[in-house]
């Protein structure tokens, strides 16, 4: 979105465009004819931090500078406006007016944001899975020490377990990437959600905490990416046991008019209400799950809400303290194209 503004010499707003009314809420009657700093007062009255964008905008009135950035806050959402300010001149190079370039680089610097966040959470990540590889991997090949047949098997689950743990990271970043371009695909297919919620289960069985799942008998096959909706599943169960707490993990779905709801709850210490409209941003961790769990890098839960939207549906928690429910919504109409490409846009 690229907004255009020029003005006479005494800053009289002579031509804006469609792009700048976007990006400033205003019409055209409201722009043109009126002095530039009616724009200049739309971005001060919205702006995250007023006294930083006084100071901005200081600059761009006394033009002191050409190029700006502006935050703001536009319909609930965070925006950063990039101002170009422009001499404007007749034939003979007489100054006749200024111009003003308005574009909104929200998208571009949340790109730059996600791509270090990225590398920062991608270097701490790897780094723990390849030392312990390389460690048992080392120690098995040591020539002057003997191991037992017991060792040597722990060493090598040790491995394929940290190796498993690198592949899953490696995937999580190709479909972030792929969300990211737009370009996530889904293979849909009938699938009975009984028998995935049982792969599930017996894949995450757990010695001290039980889990359990109420799936109607008569729950209607459902057309999804099965692949995609289990990797929903195992995330949501396995936060569920890591961050629950010791006790039970229940996986429920009934059918809602023309959706099936699927809910895992834990009975856990529960999220605080200040971050549970956090808990699906890329990299978030709550404070209670820092505290008690260093590894992850919060992606799992990002991962879901990239899968369940790309299926049509939608996906929320709730919280208390007697633990946490994450529910998702999956229609069982589902859209006529079977490869959906995903916005990757955070709310």
């Amino acid at each position: 979105m690229l907004g255009l503004v020029l003005t006479g010499i005494d800053g009289t707003i002579l031509y804006a465009n469609l792009g700048a009314c976007t990006i400033t809420g205003l019409p055209i009657e409201a722009l043109e004819r009126h002095s530039v700093s009616v724009l200049y007062e739309v971005l001060r009255t919205t702006a995250v931090d007023p006294v930083e964008c006084e100071r901005t905008l200081a600059q761009a009135e006394s033009t002191e500078t050409t190029e700006l950035i502006v935050e703001i806050r536009r319909d609930g959402r965070h925006r950063s406006i990039h101002l170009r300010l422009f001499d404007v001149g007749d034939e003979s190079g007489r100054l006749i007016g200024r111009g003003l370039l308005l574009r909104d680089v929200t998208r571009e610097r949340e790109l730059d944001e996600f791509k270090t966040t990225l590398l920062a959470a991608v270097g701490h990540e790897l780094r723990t899975p390849l030392a312990a590889i390389k460690g048992y991997a080392s120690t098995l090949l040591q020539e002057d020490v003997s191991w037992s047949l017991a060792d040597q098997r722990h060493f090598l689950q040790t491995i394929s377990g940290e190796a498993d743990r690198l592949a899953q990271l490696v995937s999580n970043l190709l479909d972030l990437s792929r969300q990211e371009a737009g370009l996530l695909l889904l293979r849909r297919v009938p699938v009975n959600l009984q028998e995935l919620v049982a792969k599930i289960i017996d894949r995450l069985s757990h010695p001290r905490i039980k889990i359990t799942a109420q799936i109607p008998e008569d729950l209607p096959l459902i057309k999804i990416d099965s692949a995609r909706i289990e990797v929903v599943l195992h995330n949501l169960v396995a936060n569920a046991l890591v961050y629950g707490g010791e006790g039970e993990v229940r996986i429920t779905a009934e059918r809602r008019g023309d959706g099936i709801i699927v809910s895992v709850a834990d009975n856990g210490p529960g999220i605080a209400p200040d971050e549970l409209p956090h808990v699906f941003e890329r990299f978030y961790r709550a404070r209670h799950g820092r505290r008690q769990h260093s590894g992850g890098t919060g992606l799992g839960l990002t991962i879901c809400k990239a899968f369940v939207e790309a299926h049509g549906g939608t996906i929320w928690a709730e919280s208390s303290m007697q633990g946490t429910t994450i529910s998702f919504l999956l229609p069982l109409v589902s859209p006529a194209i079977a490869a959906v490409p995903v916005n990757m846009a955070t709310t």
